[in-house]
């Protein structure tokens, strides 16, 4: 709850300073949406998950619920309905394996001076429990403002689960 509240207060302070600050604080800003955003996709706390025998699409939800308030209601369903969102990290959680987000780095940043949208290349550095090496993997999100906030309305990363399996 307390990360949820963090992150509506960043996407609050995103919008009504976005005006008046830097393309600079505006892009620092950004990724640190988009590590709250990654952490709750790819971090599942191993003392929090509880294994379902047999099923692993059932943390699912926990995950879902958690991405929801980033999301706009154009992409919560798309993205909810196709198990994009959550489906890497509780699989993989159901496999021992506990993904770690060390870092975010915007590679493109543009902004439509006419919508307010931002849209967002990425590379993001992941570790998992299992392994020391880092992986990293590129990713693209579009931002838009909605109701004096941005949310996200288009997210892609090119992470699966086969580069986490032993």
């Amino acid at each position: 709850m307390r990360m949820i509240l963090s992150a509506i207060l960043l996407l609050f302070s995103l919008t009504a300073c976005s005006s008046a600050i830097s393309e600079d604080e505006l892009k620092e800003q950004t990724k640190k949406h988009l590590v709250e955003y990654t952490k709750i996709l790819y971090e599942v706390k191993k003392e929090e998950y509880v294994k379902t025998p047999g099923d692993f699409t059932a943390y699912i939800p926990v995950i879902q619920e958690k991405a929801k308030p980033y999301l706009t209601k154009k992409e919560e369903p798309e993205s909810l309905i196709k198990l994009n969102i959550g489906f890497t990290a509780a699989y993989l959680a159901y496999n021992d394996i506990f993904l770690k987000v060390e870092d975010v780095k915007i590679t493109d940043f543009k902004r439509d001076e006419t919508t307010g949208s931002l849209n967002i290349s990425y590379t993001i550095f992941l570790q998992d429990s299992s392994k020391s090496d880092v992986k990293q993997q590129s990713g693209r999100v579009t931002l838009i403002p909605e109701n004096e906030t941005f949310k996200i309305d288009y997210y892609w990363d090119d992470i699966r689960t086969k580069q986490f399996k032993n």
